[in-house]
């Protein structure tokens, strides 16, 4: 785990304040053995998205000239991303903290970690029998696991 680099992608639509609260939870993770990134999508806001008060940070802002919507922001902050592994996070929610360092201990306990492309973790009202198991598709799409989840990307 020690250098990861983990690029964090925040697509985001005429939502100012909750961006910023997104970025403040993201830039106040204890990081100690990681190095952040982190890509704010605006999806073509009409108010367009500010992070000129996080400039000493590593922010990187990008702006879409229409709305997409925010599956092609995200793709967007993916192919822009330079880390080894990415989040996905909304504007509107926010990473309690060590959030980032507790996922990445998880991860690298799986044994050949590196195989599986994706990994969720359950986040706010998720449902989940363990604090951490490997799932697989079926188990999404068949209403096993219910709520939501922060997917991490490899």
């Amino acid at each position: 785990m020690s250098g990861t680099k983990i690029s964090v992608v925040i697509p985001t639509y005429n939502r100012q304040s909750l961006l910023n609260r997104a970025i403040g939870s993201v830039l106040s993770q204890n990081l100690s053995a990681l190095t952040l990134e982190l890509i704010v999508v605006d999806d073509g806001s009409t108010s367009p998205a500010d992070v000129s008060g996080f400039k000493d940070k590593p922010v990187k802002l990008i702006r879409l000239e229409k709305n997409a919507g925010p599956q092609i922001a995200r793709n967007t902050g993916i192919r822009q991303a330079t880390g080894e592994w990415v989040v996905m996070l909304d504007d509107d929610d926010e990473l309690i903290a060590g959030a980032l360092e507790k996922a990445m201990e998880h991860i690298i306990k799986v044994e050949d970690y590196r195989q599986y492309p994706v990994f969720f973790f359950a986040t706010t009202n998720g449902s989940i029998p363990e604090p951490f198991q490997i799932v697989g598709p079926a188990d999404l799409m068949n209403s096993i696991l219910t709520g939501d989840f922060t997917p991490v990307l490899q």
